[in-house]
Order: structure tokens, then sequence, then C-alpha cells
């Protein structure tokens, strides 16, 4: 144990390392459910993550993309909106005053 945490390998099988590219290891709770998601690592067959807690873990094997996604530019001029709507208001009690004031 090294600064409060633990070095924790689990043997894989050879199927299951090549299958994925990834891994993370879930800590379950004593009621079943998943309460901590840990980075995990896999070399030489062995799956590899840190932990502050002995518990109960699950490996979780994944293939991770390393696609880059662009999120396109949208302009949704809410703010040429909100310009043109205060300048009507504007518009108008100007309009109403004028005509209050001529017909008065």
């Amino acid at each position: 144990m090294e600064n409060g945490k633990f070095t924790i390998s689990v043997k894989v099988d050879e199927d299951m390392a090549n299958k994925y590219n990834a891994y993370k290891a879930a800590y379950i709770n004593d009621e079943g459910k998943v309460e901590e998601v840990i980075d995990a690592n896999e070399k030489d067959g062995y799956i590899t993550f840190e932990t502050s807690h002995l518990s109960t873990y699950s490996v979780l094997g994944y293939n991770a993309t390393t696609t880059e996604v662009q999120n396109p530019q949208t302009y949704n001029g809410i703010m040429n909106y909100a310009f043109i709507g205060l300048l009507s208001i504007v518009c108008l009690a100007g309009t109403a005053l004028y005509l209050k004031r001529k017909f008065n």
C-alpha cells in the first residue's frame, strides 16, 4: 500500500485481452450497485487499477474509439431576436406617446 492506495492486478484470458482495447474497473457496493468506475490498464495479460479500499470490483472491457467529433457551428440568432423585440417595444411605446399627445 503506497500513499493509501492499492494496485490491483487481475489475470484475464487471452481472448478478452485481444477482444478489447480499453478497460475500466467498477466498484460494486454491498447492495450490488455500481458506486465508482475507475480507469484500468491491460499489460501482459493483467488488468491493473488503483484503489483506496479492497471491495468487490468488476472488470469491464470495451473498444474505445479515437474519432474526433466536431460540434457544428450553429447560429441561432437569439441576440438578434432580443434586439428586434426590444426595438419593437420602444417603437410601439414611442408611437403610442406620439398619438396620445396629438389627439389630446
